[in-house]
């Protein structure tokens, strides 16, 4: 990845006939103080110098646990397959699937499956997801515009709570569960029963107002829903003769998972950008460099990333989850395209875009 300073550098260096675009273009980084007309080109250099050694800084924090799971990501098929329509509705209306929320219920069934639970394979896959939450929980935080999914989002993250601290699911212990059950499809019907009954519950003792509208669904009952929805689709495709010994329903889950965080990540260019110039002037030094921090860590990611074509949805749509569903369910064929930002062009589009970072200048 180049560095910010070699970038500037060469840059300033571009002159043309109306002197240097370059120096026009960077004079947007910098609150001036009264009295100040520009900022001295070695200044500015400096600037970007530190910007480098927080990236680098960075660098040194890769999450290698997740970049490992994200190795095994095929093509974000599992956006589209976690969630199949044949699965009848228990309700009228389904609440909108966030990131963070298919992940933990996916995460829950596979920790969860015979021979898994009490192995070490159960708490990589929690340390790898759990390393995926904290950026999926910062790119929803970012570009999410209104509070629409905050529900969902909740739900999300009690259900993960309680699973990462207590291996627990909505009070069920999931090592029990994994040592009572035969095979796969026992806990897969485990967790779809009992996430029915809480919804059937939810449904016999509350009043019409709340039942309406899924958005306003307590946590528990959006997970619920999210559980019943996610194993029954599990259970449709389960595929006794071939994954009966749960290691190949365990590694069909793990890639699931993986396509989903992958899709997420997509948007990570977009949040590094947003946390520049987004911020009100007096937090933007602490935003800024948060930005650059997470560009440095992320780097592994977003270069895996550039390894792949992307559905072609536009900036707006990719940040939603659904808006990938419903790109995918009318696109059978997937037309993909090549990413449109890599790692290296977010560094570029740090000094070219028209909404750029400003930097004060003490």
């Amino acid at each position: 990845m180049p560095c910010l300073s070699e970038i500037t550098t060469s840059n300033i260096d571009m002159e043309s006939e109306s002197g240097s675009i370059a120096e026009l273009n960077l004079s947007r980084f910098v609150l001036l103080l009264d009295g100040e007309s520009k900022l001295p080109k070695r200044t500015l250099k400096n600037i970007f110098r530190q910007a480098d050694k927080v990236i680098e800084l960075g660098e040194k924090q890769q999450p290698q646990n997740l970049i490992h799971l994200l190795n095994i990501f095929s093509n974000f098929k599992g956006v589209r397959e976690f969630d199949s329509s044949q699965v009848p509705s228990l309700h009228s209306q389904e609440p909108p699937n966030c990131w963070s929320l298919p992940l933990v219920t996916l995460t829950t069934i596979t920790i969860s499956l015979p021979n898994v639970a009490n192995s070490k394979k159960a708490t990589q896959l929690m340390t790898r997801v759990s390393e995926g939450l904290s950026l999926v929980k910062l790119i929803e935080k970012t570009l999410y515009e209104s509070n629409e999914l905050v529900n969902n989002i909740n739900a999300a993250g009690v259900s993960w709570v309680e699973v990462a601290l207590y291996m627990k699911w909505q009070g069920m212990d999931l090592r029990k569960l994994s040592l009572k059950c035969k095979n796969s499809k026992n806990v897969l019907q485990e967790f779809s029963n009992n996430a029915e009954r809480t919804i059937g519950k939810f449904k016999r003792t509350t009043n019409g107002f709340l039942m309406e509208n899924p958005l306003n669904w307590p946590a528990n009952i959006i997970a619920a829903n999210s559980m019943y929805r996610i194993s029954q689709t599990i259970l449709l495709s389960y595929q006794e003769e071939n994954e009966q010994n749960d290691e190949g329903l365990f590694q069909r889950l793990s890639v699931m998972i993986a396509d989903i965080l992958a899709a997420c990540f997509t948007n990570l260019a977009r949040v590094i950008i947003t946390k520049c110039h987004r911020n009100a002037i007096e937090r933007r030094e602490k935003s800024v460099h948060e930005a650059f921090l997470l560009l440095g860590k992320t780097t592994q990611i977003l270069k895996l990333l550039q390894q792949h074509e992307w559905p072609s949805l536009d900036h707006y749509n990719v940040v939603y989850i659904e808006e990938w569903r419903a790109f995918f369910s009318k696109n059978n064929e997937t037309p993909m395209t090549s990413p449109s930002t890599s790692g290296d062009e977010a560094v570029k589009s740090l000094i070219s875009n028209e909404e750029q970072v400003t930097i004060i200048v003490g």
